[in-house]
């Protein structure tokens, strides 16, 4: 048995390694090269930019999955030059980082969905659950897939969280707030579901890690990115959206949700919890940047890359099932860090 404390410190021994050897390689160019990282939410958006922004503009960036938490601390030690998050940073992360919301520059890239998978031997395909029955499955009042729909087999509902800070965790807690009427705190960890009381089957990290443990218990259910779930072919859930309507996660679906969006003067956006139509359970990527920089080489090497994931770079996020940002909203985008940079 490995221990937490161990366990955790292994964790921060192994993000130390990748930081200090991602630097180690880009120090031969580092006037074209970006040390970047965070959320396993849009790690396939980062890795499909990367190779085409190379090539179209020769800046050269790395994405390191460390989770939106150590990515932040990375952005305050000055270690990475951008972090990438579906959880907008509050006073926690402003302490971390030494500045305020006004000293960070937020970039649009895209918006993605998150599956609710299962595994129920013998039941149906697709099953449609409502955002009632959704909300007290992971609130722990339902503990019977037969309380679900009495036609479903009597099997017990075997919960699998997230236990790592993740984009998923933020993007299903804030969906569950705005069901519950705020029982479920919007929290990026484990504390959304350790909060209310929650006692889950399982805790496991990424989505590699929940899909695992969902194939191998007969009854349980857990949440991915919707590209995952589908590449995979694994059982997803048809999920209620606000209108009534039972949409299984997919990117038309994704994208009729997005369109749905407002967004403020720092590219927050407004009706995307739980939108009036589309896909219910979605969320948008940031990546954040401070506005001041240290070198002028390296807010240039920003503005390039800002200035093509909002042009070229969103003509790959649909084959990434990710929405692409609204067009407006992207030549605003671009004018803030052309402006802010």
């Amino acid at each position: 048995m490995i221990f937490p404390a161990i366990a955790r410190r292994r964790n921060w021994l192994a993000l130390a390694l990748s930081v200090a050897l991602s630097l180690i390689a880009f120090r031969a160019d580092s006037d074209t090269s970006l040390l970047g990282g965070g959320s396993s939410f849009s790690e396939p958006l980062y890795d499909a930019y990367a190779p085409v922004l190379a090539q179209d503009t020769g800046t050269d960036i790395r994405y390191l999955t460390v989770g939106s938490g150590p990515a932040f601390q990375q952005l305050g030690a000055k270690t990475f030059s951008f972090t990438s998050t579906e959880a907008p940073p509050g006073p926690i992360v402003f302490d971390v980082l030494g500045t305020t919301q006004e000293g960070l520059q937020m970039v649009p890239t895209g918006i993605g969905g998150l599956a609710i998978i299962y595994n129920l031997r013998g039941a149906a395909t697709d099953i449609p659950i409502s955002q009632k029955t959704l909300a007290d499955i992971f609130t722990g009042k339902l503990n019977n897939w037969q309380q679900v729909n009495p036609r479903l087999p009597e099997q017990d509902i075997r919960i699998i969280v997230r236990g790592d800070f993740a984009g998923a965790n933020y993007i299903l807690s804030e969906f569950l707030n705005n069901v519950t009427d705020g029982e479920v705190e919007v929290r990026p960890g484990p504390k959304w579901w350790q909060d209310i009381g929650l006692q889950p089957f399982a805790a496991r990290n990424l989505d590699t890690g929940i899909a695992a443990a969902v194939a191998t218990t007969d009854g349980a259910i857990g949440y991915v990115q919707v590209g995952y779930a589908l590449e995979k072919n694994l059982e997803t859930a048809r999920i209620e959206n606000a209108l009534g309507n039972f949409v299984r996660p997919g990117l038309p679906a994704i994208e009729r949700a997005a369109s749905l969006a407002e967004y403020d003067d720092n590219f927050m956006p407004t009706g995307l919890v739980n939108p009036q139509g589309g896909y219910p359970i979605v969320g948008l990527n940031w990546m954040v940047m401070y506005k001041d920089q240290d070198s002028a080489s390296t807010a240039a090497s920003l503005k390039a890359m800002a200035d093509w994931i909002l042009t070229t770079g969103q003509t790959l996020n649909p084959d990434q099932w990710f929405a692409a940002i609204d067009p407006d909203v992207a030549a605003m985008a671009r004018a803030a860090v052309d402006r802010n940079l």
